[in-house]
């Protein structure tokens, strides 16, 4: 990787980690907990949602992508520490079989 590519990754994962500051500032750890594997895909699937609206701009386009990374980061993170997301309601449960009959 050359300097100038090194210079340009680096920058973006310290506005990664800023977003991941302001996230945690806003939400915090005990919010994230709870969030299950569902809750997680949800709210990346909304980010990446916004990042293809036809008004977009590299600006704009950007910041949702630093959103994306900054919830998947999170994700991993909740889920470290948790030794796993949080459980979904039919999770551990008859109805979970059923399903996977289907």
């Amino acid at each position: 990787m050359s300097n100038t590519e090194n210079k340009l990754r680096n920058d973006i994962i310290l506005e990664i980690n800023s977003e991941l500051e302001y996230s945690n500032k806003k939400w915090g750890t005990e919010f994230d907990n709870k969030n299950t594997s569902n809750d997680w895909v949800a709210y990346i699937t909304h980010q990446v949602g916004k990042a293809v609206t036809l008004s977009l701009n590299r600006y704009e386009f950007e910041v949702r992508m630093k959103k994306v990374a900054g919830l998947a980061i999170s994700a991993i993170e909740a889920s470290r520490r948790n030794g796993g997301p949080a459980p979904r309601h039919y999770d551990n449960n008859h109805y979970n079989e059923e399903l996977l009959e289907c």
